[in-house]
């Protein structure tokens, strides 16, 4: 009856904060359409820290991330003055909801999910162009791969190594930033887990299998030059470790 889609800022179509809800039952469509209209729309400083956060990240902080940490400086500086948003608020951390959820999506950030909607297509190719390649330059390394079908749309390009923190290091001081977003059986850092009623141990696999896990880039703007970049990073490190 219902699906629900993230346009967070690390999703597919990202407007940086929102989401849809698509119905395939109209008994509901009442409902729904009244919860929205009675929603307020959040405040003009939360839309404005929402449509800074691409542009800061495209041209200061990912460009100057490894240059003396000036990206990295820059972003907790923004963050701390409340000029960007924290991807996941403290709150949630704690299995509580923000004071700015729900509300209704902006039209300005509703704008930059439809421009993003229209190249989809050519954003998905990509990513399928950039898995493929991935699994065809790392197939003999010492990393364990994902099976991805051609068809698949890979948002985050997940490998599992028994030494992903140092990987990790080792590649962010070569210049490649990889990705720790399942580092943890639930993310991000800093999740409290009796919070939101998690036992630590009841899911050992998971909790297993997320300690190994680090994330190739596969973002629509890289070309396979970058991502010949990222195998060589990876095949450097791994000539000498037994994994």
């Amino acid at each position: 009856d219902f699906a629900f889609f993230s346009f967070g800022r690390d999703k597919v179509v990202s407007s940086v904060c929102g989401g849809m809800v698509i119905l395939n039952n109209s008994r509901y469509a009442k409902n729904i359409r009244g919860f929205q209209k009675n929603l307020s729309f959040p405040s003009v400083g939360w839309i404005f820290s929402q449509l800074f956060h691409p542009i800061v990240f495209s041209f200061i902080v990912l460009p100057f991330y490894n240059v003396l940490g000036i990206g990295k400086i820059v972003l907790v500086i923004f963050q701390r003055l409340g000029l960007l948003s924290k991807p996941v608020a403290e709150k949630e951390k704690r299995g509580e909801r923000p004071a700015f959820y729900p509300k209704k999506l902006p039209n300005a950030q509703a704008i930059v999910a439809l421009n993003q909607v229209k190249k989809l297509s050519a954003f998905n190719t990509k990513r399928q162009e950039i898995a493929a390649f991935y699994t065809k330059a790392l197939a003999d390394s010492v990393f364990t791969l994902p099976t991805i079908k051609k068809t698949d749309i890979v948002l985050r390009y997940n490998i599992q190594t028994q030494h992903a923190s140092a990987l990790y290091r080792f590649a962010k001081d070569k210049g490649i930033l990889l990705g720790r977003w399942y580092g943890h059986v639930i993310d991000p850092t800093g999740v409290e887990y009796t919070k939101i009623v998690y036992q630590a141990g009841s899911c050992p696999k998971a909790e297993f299998l997320a300690r190994q896990s680090l994330n190739l880039p596969t973002y629509p703007k890289m070309s396979l030059g970058d991502a010949a970049r990222v195998v060589a990073v990876l095949t450097e490190y791994g000539r000498n470790k037994d994994h």
